[in-house]
Order: structure tokens, then sequence, then C-alpha cells
């Protein structure tokens, strides 16, 4: 499957640059490397890696116009590729400037009586050698974030970029190994035997971004040697909009996260559900929204990003065709293909069937579809009956039905009157789904926790013996040691007894308990040390 390699430089790629495939006889040596490097100790010191982020910003920064040019090669508009770049990295600036602060750990201080004299914490420690396979849609955000939150971690990891965007992966084992430690960080290049030669491998944690099918197969291979997982998945993410929607700046927002990356997006709006009032209304302006956003520059036009491939062309348009027309659904607006240039037009359908495909499968594709409901409550139990998704969005301006849904919606992220953009401008804000559209989340200190151990830590002088033979050690005599030797490991309020009076028992116990300490300490200590 190996195909001779153009030259990368920093003017960018050969429109016939192939992808070069990892020879599986190495994907285990690049693996051993990668662990031995780890077990170094190198990563340890917080120095080493914000010295590594920064490196892989140089990367960014330096060969931005390889990476552009790659991507663009592979499905991208420039400014889309710009755009993901920049993202990135400011994903890696974030890391960089708060890792020092999450590396220090959490001092605990709610503890009870025992432990008050003791210094407790949470202190994070790198996970090991990590697994990151990423997915072809955003190719560079999708593969350098996971990467920067295992580096800000203290880990090393392999990189297995997707065969499907083979200009951007094939750039990534070329030019990353010339920024980054090349030991504790590796590039495998392939398709599925070579990702299935990488999960025999132990790994210490295996982050994953794509769909649900492989997941399964991913997690079965890690649940062999216990290796936990994140899973980025995606899912049918459902836009709910009301009568008392405002209806312009809903069809702006919508049509403009839908179409971005001809909806190959694993947060874009999946379908539309709404109530027979709004839906010609939110059409209309949906087509106004569409015409100004896309038709420039023209169908066809090689600026246009374009869907990955000819077979998810076939996917999507089937999709369209197995669900419009004699099926029940109409196409309102689009519904132009244009295989050989991999273009599908942006689609707009309505009258569409919930049973039929493009209701049932996620469709990743510039397909719009809008399905009415009798009123909004018929919608949201409509959405809560399918699988979790990866975000739900709603367009409303009552704030009690904000609260009901809010509260009756399981999903990865909920929006309000907007999409996905503040999941990629707000770093603090955690990115992952639950259930069927993924496990673990990460951006911002959740990645530094994705491939953390939050390992507790207990220091305790070594000291002061004399106090454990009076008070801790056994034999106990069913009497006021006892009892006071359970009141210093639980000091609890009464959860049965109303307000205020539910705090008497704690407060009362934990006066009686220091008395008694005391007290017996000055009458028994000496006897018990005799002893």
């Amino acid at each position: 499957m190996s195909a001779s390699s153009t030259t990368l430089n920093g003017n960018g790629l050969s429109d016939a640059n192939p992808l070069v495939y990892t020879p599986v006889a190495d994907i285990p040596k690049k693996a051993a490397i990668a662990r031995e490097a780890f077990k170094s100790g190198r990563t340890l010191p917080v120095a080493f890696r914000k010295q590594q982020l920064v490196q892989l910003y140089r990367f960014l920064k330096d060969e931005h116009d390889a990476i552009v040019r790659a991507m663009v090669l592979d499905l991208k508009e420039p400014l889309e590729a710009v755009m993901e770049v920049e993202y990135a990295k400011s994903a890696i600036t974030h890391l960089h400037d708060h890792v020092e602060k999450w590396a220090r750990g959490e001092k605990i201080n709610d503890t009870t009586m025992m432990w008050v004299m003791d210094d407790v914490r949470i202190i994070p420690e790198p996970l090991g050698t990590t697994l990151i396979i990423s997915p072809w849609n955003y190719p560079v955000v999708l593969c350098i974030d996971p990467l920067a939150g295992a580096i800000s971690a203290g880990c090393a990891a392999v990189l297995k970029p997707s065969e499907l965007a083979p200009h951007t992966s094939q750039m990534y084992a070329e030019l990353l190994p010339k920024y980054l430690d090349p030991e504790l960080y590796q590039v495998v290049n392939g398709a599925v035997a070579e990702t299935t030669k990488a999960l025999d491998e132990k790994w210490d944690h295996i982050f994953y971004t794509g769909n649900g099918k492989v997941a399964r197969i991913i997690a079965a291979a890690a649940a062999k040697h216990l290796t936990p997982t994140t899973l980025e998945l995606g899912g049918k993410s459902p836009v709910i909009l009301d009568d008392t929607a405002d209806l312009e700046a809903a069809a702006n927002r919508i049509a403009h996260t839908k179409w971005l990356n001809l909806g190959q997006t694993c947060v874009a709006p999946d379908y539309v559900v709404c109530t027979p009032n709004v839906r010609d209304k939110l059409v209309k302006e949906l087509i106004r929204a569409t015409t100004a956003m896309t038709s420039t520059p023209s169908f066809g036009s090689a600026e246009k990003p374009r869907i990955i491939s000819t077979n998810h062309v076939d996917r999507i348009e089937r999709l369209l065709t197995s669900s419009t027309g004699e099926k029940g659904g109409r196409v309102v607006y689009g519904g132009k293909v244009n295989r050989n240039e991999r273009l599908i037009e942006p689609t707009i359908a309505v009258d569409v069937d919930v049973n039929s495909p493009l209701m049932q499968e996620e469709i990743f594709g510039p397909i719009l579809p809008i399905v009415t409901f009798a009123d909004r409550k018929a919608a949201v139990e409509f959405v809560r009956s399918r699988d979790k998704p990866l975000a739900c969005y709603l367009f409303t301006k009552d704030s009690a039905f904000i609260k009901d849904v809010q509260n009756s919606v399981s999903a990865g992220s909920f929006h309000v009157n907007d999409l996905m953009l503040a999941l990629f401008g707000i770093h603090s804000l955690r990115f992952g789904g639950v259930g069927e559209s993924g496990t673990g989340g990460y951006h911002g200190e959740r990645s530094f926790l994705c491939f953390s151990n939050e390992k507790a830590v207990i220091k305790r002088a070594a000291g002061m013996e004399f106090i454990n033979r009076v008070l801790r050690y056994p034999p106990y005599e069913a009497g006021p040691r006892y009892k006071l030797l359970l009141r210093m490991l639980c000091w609890n309020r009464d959860l049965t007894k109303p307000g205020m009076s539910s705090w008497v028992p704690a407060i009362m116990g934990s006066i009686w308990a220091w008395t008694c300490a005391t007290w017996w300490l000055i009458t028994q200590g000496r006897k018990r040390i005799g002893n």
C-alpha cells in the first residue's frame, strides 16, 4: 500500500504526494522507543513539557504554509485551514501558560479529625505512553490538540493520523520529528492493518476521535490490557427551535455551522425539529442565509471545501435519495452532486420521515433535514428518545423552556441561541460526548487531566507514636475509647435532622472527642507507653 513520496518543504506539497505507510513490523519498535523514552523520566520536569509545547507551537508557525497546503490538498478551503492552525496554536498557548499550576496538584482541606494535621493532596502524574488516533475532517486541530494535552501531562505519544487525509498525515511524519523529541513522539501512518497492529500494543491510554463503529473495535482492543480510553465520537446533534425564536439569527447561525467544512464536523447540526408554524418561515431564512454564505465561490470552484472521498459522496447521496422523492421527503434547496469533484451542494430537505435513513444515520455532510412536531414538547420528547448527542442546540426566548430542555436532554454540550463556536473559543469548556457520542472529554485543563493519573498523596509525621498507641491500635475495649476513635474517624453531621440542627451532633461530638482525647492522653498515656 505504500508509495513513493514527494519531499516536503516550507513551500508546500506536490499534489501527487502519496502517503507512505509505516511498515507493520516497525510499529512495535516505535512503541518500544516511546515507552523507553518515557521511562527515562525526562518528561517529568514541567520545564521540559513547556519547552516541547513551545516546539509544537513553533512547528505550526514555521511550517504554516506546508500545513495549510496539505489540508487544502486533502479537503479544506484555504481560510478554514488557516483558522484551524490558528486555533491549534491558541490551544497550545493555553496549556503552556497553565501547566505549571495544574502540575502542582490540589491540597485537600476537608478531612476528618484523624487527618487534620496531615498534608493531604491530589498530585497529577503522567499516565505513560499513549496512542492518539486522529480523524481526517479536522486533521490539525483533532491531532495537535490531544497531542498537546499529552505533552502537558508529561506523557509520550504515538500519533496515528488518518490515511484519508494523506497529505496532512505525510506532512506530520516528515516534519514533526524536526521539532519534537523524536523518541517520545512518534508518527505511524497507514490504514486498517497498521492501526490493528498499533492496537495490539499495551498502551497506558488510547485517545480516539472518529465514529462509533471503530470506537467499539478500539474499546475491545483496549479492554484486553485494561487500558483507559477517551472516545470522541459524534452522532446526530439536533437543533430544537420553538415559536419564540429569532428566525433570522437562528438561520444565520445554523447555516454558518452546518455548511462549515461541508457538514463534515462532529458537532455540526444534524437535523432541525420545530413546529409547523415555524417551518416555512425558517426554510425561507435558511435559503437566504445559505445563498449569502455559499454562493461565492461558485459550485465546483477549486476554492470550495471537498467531501473527503468519493465513497463518502456516494454514502451521503444515498442517504438523500433514499429519504426524499418517492420516499416522502422534499428537497427545497440544493441537491446537486458532483462525484468527480467530491462536491455536494448545501441541501435542505423537509417532510422527511423520522424513520428514513437520513434521520437514522449520522449525515456528516451538507444535508439538513427539517422535521416538524405538533408542539415543542413533542419535539423535545423525540430528541430524548434517541441516542445522546454530542451537542444539543436550542433557539428560543423562553427562559422556562431553556431550563426544561437543559434538564431533560442529556448531551455532551448544550447551547442556547448559538451553535458550536463556544466549544472551540473557550479553552476551559469541556469538549466530549456521553453514551453513543463518546466517553471522556478534553480541552484546557481537561486535556491535561485526560492524560494524567490523579494520585492521592498523604504525608504524615513519623513521630508522636504514643498517640497511636493510646487511640488507634487494637485491642479496642467497648467503651469511651472505642467511641472516641469512631468520632475522630467519622466527623459527620446528621443528615436525618433538618437545617442547622443537623450540625449539633458533629459540633458537640468534636468537642467531646478533643476533650476525651486530651483526658485519655493525660491519664492513660504513660501507662500505655510503658507497656
